[in-house]
């Protein structure tokens, strides 16, 4: 009895140092949130990552959702897959003590194999719910545009000396300002000019008790603006600011041998000139300009526009690019639209292509090192059929070579057709109908 004794007391003791060990460590009194910016225009997906547990994933000029976590110290992680690489790779780390109650955004910058993490703290909005005001801040990361001013008014008012809300260098944002729910326009200038705006966006709603930040980014190729303004809400929603003169473009592509050399109008009588004339099979445009919304297009013969071939809705999205890809066969003959992506990647090279055949509705596309035996290897895109959209992937850098087959055959349509690729690139294919019908032609389309 006297040893269960002594064993039982043992075990006691070491709970209690055990309960005393843990009540030293820090406790948590409340949560903070944290979300990750991607200012890296050539970047790949970013992801963040709290110790080593994956918060979000970001692309160039996106967001993450925020994220929750207790008021302790932590170390945060930046990894995306550099190139060459297969596995992401740490590029940043950045320690961080979460306060309660605090708002945290990483702005990530600069060169991607090492890029600068730039936090901006705000204490979070505890809305009582009779507030009738929401609030602002405003960010500058737009690498290329230099010390910028900012003006918040109404739609309209054009921005005047002594009225700009502030003063922005890349990586800051101004402090929190409060405004009456409504409509506003935010302008950004150079520093001490209003007379040389570049940006004023058209107006944007904002209801009370809410909370945005808004950026002004460098734009790329998917934009037909210089910059890009973006606003993201605490809520974890977010949207597109369009410039005042900002406009939308589609591009066409005549890829059916069933459709005759056309004239498009955009003019439901027919009576205005059209938009695109001797639009022959395999042409191109370069990106043309469109009212923004629901185009109703038609096309005719060459000179007769008393007989629609082809009639079809476009949807034109400001400060955004459109492909419209005229394909099929007689009785399925249509208007295909899609939405491009042609930003270009520091990681990778960019591919889409887009099967127009009619002799051939569904084929595979191999691409294989220079010198490599296709048939030994899965395509690298199977299955693609005529009236689809068109399919995307990324490559490596090297020297290609491409096959198309029909699907799930290795009779050789066309190929081997040299390609050569570097980090960066951006390629767009169409498979088209040759003349011969046992094989098709792949045309490389360069961008505009």
């Amino acid at each position: 009895m006297g040893k269960t004794h002594f064993l039982l007391g043992c075990l006691a003791a070491v709970a209690l140092v055990g309960c005393t060990g843990e009540s030293s460590r820090p406790m948590a009194t409340g949560k903070g949130t944290i979300r990750a910016l991607n200012a890296i225009k050539t970047s790949p997906t970013i992801s963040l990552l709290i110790e080593e547990r994956r918060i979000g994933n970001v692309d160039y000029k996106f967001s993450s959702n925020f994220a929750s976590y207790d008021d302790l110290e932590y170390i945060f992680n930046v990894e995306t897959v550099l190139a060459g690489d297969l596995m992401a790779t740490r590029i940043a780390s950045q320690p961080l003590d979460v306060v309660k109650d605090t708002e945290y955004t990483f702005l990530i910058s600069g060169a991607l194999a090492a890029p600068d993490i730039t936090v901006w703290e705000l204490p979070r909005r505890a809305w009582d719910g009779s507030e009738t005001v929401f609030e602002i801040r405003v960010a500058n990361t737009s690498d290329s545009l230099g010390d910028v001013d900012v003006y918040i008014a109404a739609p309209g008012i054009p921005p005047m000396p002594g009225n700009a809300v502030g003063t922005l260098s890349f990586g800051e944002v101004l402090p929190v300002m409060n405004y009456e729910a409504g409509g506003y326009s935010v302008i950004f200038t150079a520093p001490g000019d209003p007379s040389i705006v570049h940006f004023e966006s058209n107006e944007f709603g904002a209801l009370a008790q809410n909370s945005v930040l808004i950026c002004i980014f460098d734009g790329d190729a998917n934009d037909t603006f210089q910059w890009s303004v973006r606003g993201y809400f605490a809520n974890g929603s977010s949207g597109v600011l369009n410039d005042v003169d900002s406009t939308g473009t589609a591009r066409f592509y005549h890829a059916s041998t069933a459709l005759a050399t056309a004239d498009i109008y955009n003019d439901e009588t027919l009576m205005a000139p059209p938009i695109v004339t001797d639009h022959a099979f395999g042409a191109f445009t370069d990106d043309m300009v469109l009212p923004v919304g629901v185009n109703l297009l038609f096309y005719t013969a060459t000179g007769m526009s008393g007989v629609p071939l082809l009639d079809s809705d476009v949807t034109i999205f400001d400060s955004a690019h459109k492909y419209v890809y005229a394909v099929g066969d007689v009785d399925t003959l249509q208007a295909i639209e899609f939405i491009p992506d042609r930003r270009s990647v520091e990681t990778s090279a960019k591919l889409s292509v887009l099967n127009s055949s009619i002799n051939h509705p569904l084929v595979d596309l191999f691409i294989v090192p220079t010198g490599t035996d296709f048939t030994v290897v899965i395509p690298g895109f199977a299955n693609l059929a005529i009236g689809s959209i068109p399919r995307t992937s990324t490559i490596v850098e090297g020297s290609f070579e491409m096959y198309i087959t029909p699907a799930a055959e290795l009779t050789i349509l066309t190929g081997p057709i040299a390609l050569d690729t570097m980090f960066g690139d951006v390629f767009e294919f169409i498979i088209y109908d040759n003349v011969d019908p046992m094989i098709v032609d792949l045309a490389s389309i360069p961008l505009p």
